[in-house]
């Protein structure tokens, strides 16, 4: 599974280009980070499970995905496999946009997909690129300003998109999501209000009113895992925010999450990350 490491980053950012025709799922299960993602696409056949929602992706679509939310690609095998994504944190654009830079980008990023204006996506797609050159051949030097450049092309795309928003022509695309996906939005939705406490596949069931054989099937057709997976990658996700933004000692944390034991938290998250917590918020 393809995975993005901090050591990916120039100061905060990373721009790449995609484009193949056919494949399978490009990510197999649902998956979070500690960065946004901004997906503009420019092929076909694209869905995206995102939280509890599922999106089906036209050409020249943009999605936004926060930090530490769940989501997943599916891609018809036919599928044109074409997009342009940008990663970026919050700490490296909030110095630059500023407070009142930020709550304006909040007010934008809080919606998840949008469409944008056949006029303005290619040129708007050529001209990130342009600012944004490729990596260098295997052997060749490293472009030394190639960070500033991506750093400079995405605060740039991101200062467009804004206007875009804030001038009513990029339009939030509506969601038509199946009844199977709209069951197991249901179900999802249950688990990000209740993951804080003990939850059995037994009271998702009868909480969602579904057979749970019928649960565990659509679940894992929609979002490529379990539901006691899904359910641990929530809590494992709060946890992290936790370590990062509080001091709280790792058994508080583990409780608080919905882990019965520190132990049994320390384990899980050292299945993530290689590490445990105490390491993990030592390595910040």
């Amino acid at each position: 599974m393809e995975e993005y490491l901090p050591s990916d980053f120039a100061e905060g950012f990373l721009v790449e280009r995609y484009r193949a025709r056919g494949g399978g799922a490009d990510r197999e299960v649902a998956h979070y980070h500690d960065h946004y993602e901004v997906y503009l696409s420019l092929g076909d056949g694209v869905t995206f499970f995102i939280d509890n929602q599922v999106h089906t992706v036209r050409h020249h679509d943009i999605l936004i995905i926060p930090p530490f939310t769940a989501h997943r690609t599916i891609y018809r095998p036919t599928a044109l496999r074409d997009r342009i994504l940008l990663l970026f944190t919050e700490a490296s654009v909030a110095p630059v946009f500023g407070p009142e830079g930020m709550a304006r980008l909040h007010r934008m990023v809080a919606r998840t997909q949008f469409t944008l204006p056949e006029d303005v996506a290619g040129p708007l797609a050529a001209s990130l690129l342009a600012r944004i050159p490729p990596p260098p051949p295997a052997g060749a030097a490293a472009d030394a300003l190639r960070p500033l450049k991506m750093k400079l092309g995405t605060l740039a795309f991101l200062l467009d998109l804004l206007d875009l928003y804030e001038s009513g022509r990029l339009v939030a695309a509506e969601t038509l999501p199946t009844a199977r996906e709209k069951r197991v939005s249901e179900a999802v939705r249950h688990i990000s209000l209740h993951h804080r406490e003990r939850l059995t596949l037994e009271d998702l069931s009868r909480a969602c009113y579904m057979d749970k054989y019928y649960l565990c099937h659509a679940f894992k057709e929609v979002t490529g895992m379990g539901v006691n997976a899904y359910v641990n990658q929530i809590r494992l996700a709060e946890a992290e925010k936790l370590l990062r933004g509080t001091d709280g000692s790792v058994e508080r944390i583990a409780e608080a999450v919905g882990y019965g034991s520190a132990s049994r938290f320390i384990e899980r998250f050292r299945e993530k990350h290689g590490m445990t917590p105490a390491r993990f918020r030592g390595a910040l």
